[in-house]
């Protein structure tokens, strides 16, 4: 894959969900979702096959300057991740075929997918949390989908643990990144070595 092609790849990839997420807003537009929405893991899957190691992009204007970047680690996990919401989104375009909500799973469904290329591709640590954040919070939408008592009894044990979760990370990446050279746009790469040389290694 040459490098225009894979600077494409790599923003297409948690992209491409987010658009369609946009397109459901459309109203002549929903009731079709139903047929792209399976596929939004496609470019993802591809990017896992044909993606370098190496190949890296950055985008200046996003946050503190997002950077995507697809390496030999990083290709394992899209590979899995993306055959999986794959495969889920084919088996749920029969399941939410009657569904009332069906366009409403599908936004939270996209969103979550999204946030979870975004952290796979994420290189600085505003972009892995950016992404891990979006995962976590839109999932609750699919936690909570059906709204029966025992779903919406889940999505609250569920919002408890993300948010504990979330906490957690916030604090560990404040710790870590803070020890880096530069703080707002540290890199993923830096952190090992910055929590090993910390005075507060162990409580990170």
């Amino acid at each position: 894959m040459n490098g225009t092609m894979a600077t494409f790849a790599l923003v297409l990839a948690p992209t491409l969900p987010l658009a369609m997420l946009l397109l459901i807003w459309v109203p002549g537009l929903r009731c079709r979702s139903g047929w792209w929405t399976p596929w939004a893991a496609l470019p993802a899957l591809l990017l896992a096959f044909h993606g370098g190691p190496g190949q890296g992009v950055r985008l200046d204007w996003i946050l503190f300057g997002s950077v995507l970047e697809m390496d030999d680690l990083r290709r394992i996990f899209m590979f899995f991740t993306a055959l999986l919401w794959l495969g889920a989104g084919i088996f749920s375009h029969g399941t939410l075929a009657r569904e009332e909500r069906a366009s409403s799973f599908r936004m939270f469904w996209l969103a979550t997918m999204a946030g979870n290329f975004g952290l796979i591709l994420a290189r600085d640590v505003p972009t892995f949390y950016a992404g891990f954040s979006l995962m976590t919070f839109a999932a609750y939408g699919i936690i909570i989908h059906s709204r029966s008592r025992a779903a919406l009894y889940a999505g609250r044990v569920y919002l408890t643990m993300a948010i504990i979760g979330e906490g957690l990370l916030v604090a560990g990446l404040v710790l870590a990144v803070s020890r880096t050279a530069t703080p707002l746009t540290a890199l993923l790469n830096d952190l090992p070595a910055a929590v090993a040389d910390s005075p507060r290694r162990d409580l990170t």
